[in-house]
């Protein structure tokens, strides 16, 4: 058999219909998997803000551009060297897509790569042989040539994507009032961030953590039961800005094939009635969307074209979209190697932590910077919105700005976003209170500029997040359970009257649907018509036993809801992370000893060689670097430890990150450990382990 297939190799001449053949298996390898499930998830373009032209490029790429590459190299070979090399090149090319479609490749359950990489060989030769040999199955091949072009126009015109090729600046929204306020607003959304990460106990903001949201609230008023509507941000941001439940949004704009998703883009066409519409007539619009396209572009000169380049964006775009393909085609084990898609919406290479450039700057950075820049005291009154992703996962900025790499992200939180059963969360969430320092670093500079501006006193500032996010072992980490409703829904709401000089705390339960109408009733303008919100001081209920949300499929989810519940949550938090910066990494009971020396009398070193490797244990810090190796994995050494015993790990003799056994993450006997940054300094670092017993130097 091997002979006669090597025969026809020599004897295979590419001709027309052989090329017509190349692209047709490529259509169904390669670009039918993807256009399905970019199809289902038109939300990858519409964050993007990506125009109908990038849909149609990337559309290209994918349905002629590769495969004409790889025919103008083979029209190449068979000009520059034998025509047997060229026929060779071909028929590799049908092989590797006939393997593509192998549902062995894609589902190798129980199957190492190797051997399965084996077999997928095998059936390949075997394919290949019964192609050129028999004419049936060429004939077949060529009736299913009308997939080259079918498949893109099912993508581009039966798929919500279709809403993306078009922005109607005409559509028909409610009139903006003919009343002007001459009140700037400053509106900061934040991503991912429940509203007890940032607390230090009941009605209380985390000081030392968070200066710059604590110095918010000394002149705001902190609704403090505030809950989103959505579990996710293609649903929560829509409704945070029009003051619409998701679940009774315009139902008369869903196409006639009733796709869920149809209604869940967040652009201006599905949601023209929105604050950025309503107030375009007294305000100037300062609109740093990042993740929706809710201003139209008559309106809103969009933020990304001030950021990247057109040739940035479509090379971002084909590498994200590549990854996204090798996340479809490879066998899970392979996956694990890859960027992660689940994470974020885009920068996927980049969110690959083990792959990091310290030159690049994250597009929300840079974003933050402009929409700091656009802070200004000018004659017609501002309205100043940002939406950015932090403290959103994944979690890779210190509070000082530094980026770490990190890799247990891969195994402690599972494809899907849900903890792993019986693992310990503390390491994913000491890096997100992480990364919300960060961003409340951010901020810092950005009520900076309001006071230097004179904007901070007479503006109306709110402050809140789209969702939060559950940090709860076995449970999901965004999606909404009776578990941890509480976590998904409670997020932080600050709002700045005007002139406003004290804080007020109110426990009136608000929806993130209420936030829009409370603006415009604290501007003095009429509520629009279509609204389901309700203005904050006219909520009279005072407290809720449910909460109803709606899931990233459109789904609406009743729970049983409860304070006493958050409350209960918190306090767990504050056993794991404490309140002080020194707490994140060593806990409540032993956060004051990071940044001492181990007391010699009741603590020991262990032999650190046995369990950190070279790499680690002596580093070299470049100042002017932008990396900080905070993250190290090693070979635990609890069993080593007594009970009585806790293990601290130093940089210098000074201790920057103690663990317990029963918070500590270990996968595959390698344990995790979060360094403090504050203990590095310029030059060379030394790291050590050292057996403490507990309560060694804490006084009682």
């Amino acid at each position: 058999m091997l002979n006669a297939i090597t025969e026809e190799f020599i004897s295979f001449k590419p001709r027309l219909i052989n090329l017509l053949h190349l692209f047709t298996l490529f259509s169904y390898a390669l670009a039918q998997p993807l256009y399905d499930l970019l199809g289902r998830n038109a939300e990858f373009f519409a964050i993007r803000n990506n125009s109908a032209f990038d849909i149609l490029f990337i559309t290209a790429i994918i349905t002629l551009f590769i495969p004409a590459i790889w025919t103008g190299l083979l029209y190449l070979l068979n000009r520059v060297h034998t025509p047997t090399s060229a026929s060779v090149f071909h028929l590799t090319f049908i092989g590797l897509c006939l393997s593509l479609l192998l549902p062995l490749f894609h589902y190798p359950i129980k199957l190492y790569p190797v051997l399965s990489s084996g077999f997928l060989l095998l059936l390949c030769a075997l394919l290949l042989h019964l192609y050129l040999i028999k004419k049936p199955i060429q004939l077949f091949l060529t009736y299913l040539s009308p997939g080259i072009l079918i498949f893109p126009l099912l993508f581009l015109f039966n798929t919500p994507i279709n809403l993306l090729l078009y922005k109607n600046d005409s559509i028909q929204h409610q009139l903006a009032p003919p009343q002007q306020s001459t009140t700037p607003v400053i509106f900061i959304v934040l991503d991912e961030l429940p509203v007890t990460t940032l607390m230090a106990g009941p009605e209380q903001i985390n000081v030392e953590r968070f200066p710059a949201i604590a110095s918010l609230a000394q002149h705001s008023t902190w609704y403090i039961n505030t809950r989103s509507v959505a579990e996710y941000t293609t649903q929560a941001i829509p409704a945070l800005l029009t003051g619409q439940r998701p679940d009774t949004k315009n139902h008369h704009q869903r196409k006639s094939l009733d796709i869920n998703n149809w209604l869940n883009l967040p652009t201006y066409s599905q949601h023209p009635d929105n604050l950025f519409t309503y107030l375009s007539n007294s305000h100037r619009l300062h609109i740093y969307e990042g993740i929706s396209s809710l201003c139209p572009d008559h309106l809103c000169d969009h933020v990304v074209s001030h950021t990247v380049t057109l040739k940035q964006k479509h090379e971002e775009l084909i590498r994200d979209v590549m990854v996204v393909y090798l996340h479809i085609i490879l066998p899970e084990q392979l996956r694990k190697k890859l960027p992660r898609i689940d994470m974020g919406w885009s920068e996927f290479v980049f969110n690959n932590f083990e792959d990091f450039n310290d030159e690049l700057e994250d597009d929300d950075i840079r974003t933050f910077k402009l929409f700091t820049d656009s802070l200004n005291a000018e004659s017609t009154a501002g309205l100043y919105f940002i939406h950015t992703s932090f403290p959103h996962s994944p979690w890779k900025y210190l509070p000082s700005g530094k980026l770490y790499s990190a890799e247990s992200n891969n195994e402690v939180i599972e494809e899907g976003k849900h903890w792993q059963s019986g693992d310990s969360t503390l390491e994913p969430l000491q890096r997100h209170i992480l990364q919300t320092m960060f961003a409340d670093h951010l901020l810092t500079q950005v009520f900076d500029k309001l006071r230097q501006t004179g904007l901070y006193d007479k503006s109306l500032i709110i402050l809140t997040a789209d969702h939060g996010a559950s940090f709860q072992t076995s449970e999901q980490f965004r999606v909404a359970s009776a578990r941890n409703i509480e976590e998904i829904s409670d997020i932080p709401l600050l709002i700045k009257a005007p002139g406003q000089r004290h804080s007020v705390i109110k426990t009136t339960p608000v929806e993130s649907i209420d936030i829009v109408p409370t603006i415009y009733e604290l501007l003095n303008i009429p509520l629009p018509d279509k609204i389901d919100g309700t203005p904050a001081g006219l909520i009279t209920t005072p407290d809720v036993n449910s909460h109803t949300i709606i899931s990233k499929q459109g789904k609406t989810k009743t729970f049983d809801y409860s304070v006493n519940k958050k409350l209960v949550t918190l306090n767990w938090k504050l056993s794991l992370v404490g309140k002080s910066i020194s707490d994140i990494y060593a806990g409540p009971d032993y956060g004051q000893l990071i940044g001492s020396r181990p007391d010699s009398k009741c603590s020991r070193q262990l032999e650190s060689e046995h369990y950190i490797d070279t790499r680690q244990s002596h580093v070299e810090i470049d100042p002017e670097h932008n990396m900080l190796p905070i993250f190290i994995a090693f070979k635990s050494p609890f069993s080593q430890l007594t009970n009585n015993e806790v293990l601290g790990v130093t940089i210098n003799e000074k201790l920057a990150a103690i663990l317990m056994r029963d918070t500590a993450t270990i996968v595959e006997d390698k344990i995790h450990a979060i360094l403090d940054e504050r203990q590095f300094s310029p030059g060379s670092n030394n790291i050590r382990l050292h057996a403490i017993q507990k309560h060694c130097g804490i006084s009682p």
